[in-house]
């Protein structure tokens, strides 16, 4: 066994900040828009099932999800193999509903 490198002295705190975390959140998947990191995003959610995951995640006391581009924006009931891989983590920032049921969502 080799001792090439010291431990660090015990009066320095280890940084776990970037340590990997796991978590499931709900996935919407979007057409005709990116969602890029720290940004806000105004969405327009007319799908059955998208509208129904923002009301679940609004109710929710941690209104996060994860929003993904679909590959093929024809597709009206995207599944794993119709969105990409790679997703931005979002919060729930502000749902109105309006006359024709339609959500106008605000993410950030």
């Amino acid at each position: 066994m080799r001792h090439d490198m010291e431990a660090a002295p015990s009066n320095v705190a280890e940084d776990h900040s970037m340590a990997p975390t796991t978590r499931t959140l709900p996935v919407l998947p979007l057409r005709d828009v990116v969602p890029f990191p720290d940004t806000v995003v105004p969405l327009t959610i007319d799908r059955a099932r998208g509208k129904a995951l923002v009301d679940d995640v609004q109710a929710r006391e941690l209104k996060r999800l994860c929003l993904v581009c679909q590959r093929e924006k024809s597709v009206e009931s995207p599944g794993p193999g119709d969105v990409y891989t790679v997703g931005v983590e979002a919060d729930l920032a502000k749902v109105v509903k309006l006359p024709d049921e339609t959500r106008r969502v605000i993410v950030e």
